[in-house]
């Protein structure tokens, strides 16, 4: 239980996960979620697949939890494959983004994430980079 609670102090869900000794049923989809993201993390994985992991986290949570999730991988040196929509997340979380087309299915592109620390929403790079994501996309996405 001691290291649960580490874990959830790490990861910034004291308030969410108030009672670790609460049962499934009555968790929030929310915190379920983080609950779920915290079990896997907790076993030190060589590898962590992850999809769309904080898709049901309101949006204060998941900036929270992606800045202290890529904090853990980086510490950890973890190895994850994360599937996303969001190309904020993508950036922030990865060291590589794998752009896929929708249907067929395949490559566009894979691009090399060039921050030490992906945590760094509000800097000129950072939009740069995600607008360079945004246009390999095609015609439908003006700017």
């Amino acid at each position: 239980m001691e290291e649960a609670r580490k874990l959830v102090t790490e990861l910034g869900l004291d308030n969410i996960l108030t009672d670790l000794r609460q049962y499934v049923y009555e968790l929030s989809g929310g915190q379920k979620q983080a609950c779920n993201i915290a079990r896997a993390i907790i076993h030190e994985p060589e590898l962590m697949l992850m999809d769309e992991p904080f898709a049901a986290l309101d949006y204060e949570t998941k900036l929270s939890m992606t800045d202290k999730l890529s904090a853990i991988f980086h510490k950890r040196h973890q190895t994850s494959v994360l599937v996303s929509h969001d190309i904020e997340e993508a950036i922030q979380l990865s060291d590589l983004v794998i752009v896929l087309s929708a249907k067929p299915t395949y490559v566009i592109k894979i691009i090399q994430v060039p921050f030490e620390h992906h945590t760094l929403l509000n800097t000129l790079e950072f939009f740069e980079l995600r607008n360079k994501i945004l246009k390999l996309f095609g015609g439908g996405l003006k700017f």
